[in-house]
């Protein structure tokens, strides 16, 4: 065989190559069947081996694997560690920095007026009007107070919670503070009004604008002032009677007094003119507005001098009559003339003597009463008059025994037939005389109705007079007779 190293043949049976001494491996006898159990031996042990080298490398990855999230897991802590660190820190950092900002800003606000003008609205809002006005009043004493202003809201604050002293105390002392503007001045003022007429205490009111002499004030706030009222007719001494005329502002309500009294709202109140007659009188009168606060008093004497009017002197002289007659009075220039005719006093509320009244048949008193310019009745002179008619009536004169009738039932206001409201009037037209059977013969009219122009009609009244006696009567349809005077 040959030397596997250098290619010399080596002799049988020698251990060493000869020349190059290489040591010669002597290989038995091949057996297969050795071969085969040697191969599935080798191969046993190959795959035993494979295997325990697997488990131990999937062993050696398992533990590889697991320190690599070990040291994974410890790498994330150390750097979750570090981040929280620096996290904390950040966050003490900027704790600080806010604390030494909000240090700031809450010492600047205690040092700022605005911060206590808001927390004063939030308690004005709470109806805390008491702390409202005490976080004002630290307000006013810091360096960027506006004084004023905070004064007049601290005004504010302490009337909306009733303490009306105080915020009287406030503005009063801004009111007269020379200091401040105009525009300041009057904003004080008006402020001050408002206190006092949350309180009621108009009087008060007007004594401060009246003091003041401010004719702003009295301008802008007159509703709280009373104007003397003003008399129209001087003091003295009069003739006639006085008709007196008094005025007074807008709203306002006059009262008087006739003998110098004080007025007061239980005296007199001054609705129409007043009359002033015979006699002496010391006029006080005083205008109150819509408060109740009460103007100067306006003072005026008056001293009216009259004569008393003559009675009325009648034309037509009393007694007996046969005959339809007029009763004529005098009436002096300028005087009225009243009367009546169921015997009770005349005054000025009785019948008017315009023109001469038509005789009444039978007996009948009329007193007759005069009044002159000053309301002065006369003395009430009285005459009696029978009449009792003989022969017969004409027709003209039924005409006046119907007026006089219906002049007594009050359907017309005089001998012209004038009705009620003065806008129409009646007349009477003789038609015809008749004789009715057991009643005698009377003269029968027709009513005609006329306007303010002249336009006439029928009424469709008849009536008729009894030629004998004057006696007044309605006829009716079927010609029977309904007395009505």
């Amino acid at each position: 065989m040959k030397c596997p190293e250098c290619g010399k043949e080596i002799k049988e049976g020698s251990l060493f190559c000869e020349f190059c001494s290489h040591e010669v491996k002597i290989v038995p006898e091949y057996d297969s069947q050795i071969e085969q159990q040697l191969r599935e031996t080798m191969t046993t042990i190959t795959d035993e081996l494979s295997r325990e080298d697997q488990e131990r490398r999937q062993q050696e990855a398992l533990k590889e694997k697991q320190q690599r999230e070990l040291r994974a897991q410890e790498e994330k802590q150390r750097k979750d560690r570090t981040r929280l660190f620096i996290r904390i820190t950040a966050i003490i950092v900027s704790l600080l920095v806010l604390l030494a900002i909000a240090g700031g800003i809450y010492y600047r606000q205690l040092h700022s007026a605005s911060y206590y003008v808001g927390r004063a609205y939030t308690a004005s809002e709470e109806g805390d009007y008491e702390r409202a006005a005490e976080l004002i009043g630290k307000a006013k004493t810091l360096p960027d107070a506006d004084t004023f202003r905070l004064q007049m809201l601290q005004a504010d604050y302490l009337l909306r919670g009733k303490d009306y002293d105080a915020a009287e105390g406030a503005v009063l002392q801004l009111a007269k503070n020379a200091s401040l503007s105009e525009e300041q001045l009057q904003e004080a003022s008006g402020e001050l009004i408002t206190i006092l007429a949350e309180q009621g205490k108009y009087e008060e009111i007007r004594d401060y604008i009246e003091e003041s002499g401010s004719w702003w004030l009295k301008t802008n706030y007159s509703e709280y002032l009373a104007e003397k009222p003003v008399i129209d007719m001087a003091s003295g001494t009069y003739e006639d009677r006085l008709i007196l005329t008094m005025t007074a502002g807008d709203g306002a309500s006059i009262f008087y007094t006739l003998d110098g009294q004080t007025p007061g709202t239980k005296s007199l109140l001054y609705q129409a003119p007043v009359e002033l007659q015979l006699g002496e009188y010391e006029v006080c009168a005083a205008a109150f507005n819509r408060y109740g606060v009460m103007s100067e008093v306006e003072q005026r004497s008056y001293t009216i001098t009259a004569t008393r009017p003559e009675a009325p002197k009648v034309l037509t002289q009393e007694g007996l009559y046969e005959r339809a007659t007029l009763i004529s009075v005098a009436v002096p220039e300028g005087e009225t003339v009243y009367y009546t005719t169921d015997e009770s006093d005349p005054d000025e509320n009785s019948l008017r003597y315009e023109r001469p009244i038509n005789m009444p048949i039978g007996t009948t008193t009329f007193r007759f009463v005069s009044y002159g310019r000053l309301g002065i009745p006369s003395e009430i002179t009285e005459v009696t008059y029978t009449l009792t008619p003989k022969g017969n009536l004409s027709p003209e004169a039924g005409i006046n025994y119907i007026l006089v009738a219906l002049i007594n039932r009050s359907e017309i206001i005089d001998i012209l037939g004038t009705l009620p409201g003065g806008t129409a009037s009646v007349s009477y037209q003789y038609t015809d005389t008749r004789q009715l059977s057991g009643q005698g013969k009377y003269y029968v009219y027709d009513e005609i109705l006329s306007d303010l122009f002249g336009n006439q009609q029928p009424t469709g009244r008849r009536f008729a007079v009894n030629i004998t006696n004057g006696t007044v009567n309605l006829l009716d349809a079927q010609g029977g007779l309904i007395p009505i005077g």
